[in-house]
């Protein structure tokens, strides 16, 4: 494991930061100028996605890269990061290339995945470090909300006769979208704790 600079963790996530909202505010762009299939998304959900992507996809190989060395730590990290990079290849295709992803799929993964690392995680439990813990308990609470969120759109958004992929800003999705502005609070609280934990973990 190559020891990084507190200095360095927190250039890595300023340059992340700066990605990952130049990219979010591009594709907002775009998927509610309506040249991408699925619909328009609400402000409020595409910062949801970021966080989504951050929490599953890029976090974990912060992780990996300089937070964790126990090998227990690393093969929940590891194993998480296999099941959610699978899942987002797959979904990536089927939602822009054959654009045929259905809420149904989401909400199986969701529930899949949370029974997954809640077994490993009593598995495991004895051998894992408190953060690590912690961490994957804030991962579970997310798959739950997702799947909470999927089963909406599965209820209230899903045309039969075009593909919708995100709740639109519009009067009628309020409540879910109140709520969804409720947990990027929750998160945000989170990320901040996350961030200052990461960035004073040392190795010699």
């Amino acid at each position: 494991m190559t020891y990084i600079s507190k200095l360095q963790k927190q250039t890595i996530l300023a340059t992340l930061l700066i990605v990952l909202t130049s990219i979010g505010c591009i594709f907002f762009y775009y998927q509610n100028s309506g040249n991408l299939p699925g619909g328009d998304i609400a402000l409020s959900k595409i910062l949801w996605l970021g966080f989504i992507i951050f929490f599953w996809f890029i976090a974990p190989i912060l992780l990996l890269l300089n937070g964790v060395q126990s090998k227990t730590d690393q093969l929940l990290i590891s194993l998480h990061l296999g099941n959610v990079w699978l899942r987002g290849f797959i979904e990536l295709f089927m939602m822009y290339q054959y654009q045929n992803w259905h809420p149904h799929y989401g909400i199986t993964h969701d529930i899949v995945s949370l029974f997954v690392l809640l077994f490993s995680i009593m598995i495991l439990h004895g051998k894992l470090s408190k953060f690590i813990k912690y961490f994957f308990v804030i991962i579970i609470l997310t798959f739950v909300v997702e799947a909470f969120f999927a089963q909406y759109m599965l209820n209230n958004v899903v045309d039969p006769n075009s593909p919708v992929f995100f709740v639109p800003d519009i009067k009628e999705h309020q409540s879910i979208l109140i709520s969804t502005w409720t947990m990027l609070i929750l998160l945000s609280i989170y990320l901040f704790f996350f961030i200052k934990t990461w960035c004073k973990i040392e190795h010699d």
